[in-house]
């Protein structure tokens, strides 16, 4: 996948990945199938992986730690909200994803 253009050095690509990579790997540890959505579900559903908990399966979407401006450091205390996507589509908020999954990474 290639950065958006606005995130001009790659970093929040980079950022974002670390998040999924993360939530793969403790998925993969507790023996819980995981199954990584396809480029176009991830940018029309929403959703970053299918997870088959045991009461069924659920789409998740992974979000990771965020700054409150572009110069600033990643904080915990506030979540950004996507309503309309840069492409001026509908943000992840109305996604299919049943979880929003926000990981501490950075």
């Amino acid at each position: 996948m290639q950065p958006n253009k606005f995130d001009k050095d790659g970093s929040c690509l980079v950022t974002g990945q670390g998040a999924e990579d993360q939530l793969k790997k403790i998925a993969e540890s507790l023996k819980i199938k995981i199954e990584k959505s396809n480029r176009k579900d991830d940018m029309y559903q929403h959703f970053d992986y299918l997870i088959h908990f045991p009461e069924g399966p659920k789409k998740v979407e992974v979000k990771a730690r965020k700054k409150l401006s572009r110069k600033g450091e990643q904080q915990d205390e506030w979540i950004w909200i996507e309503f309309k996507n840069v492409s001026g589509n509908p943000g992840w908020i109305y996604g299919l994803s049943g979880f929003n999954c926000f990981r501490n990474v950075g």
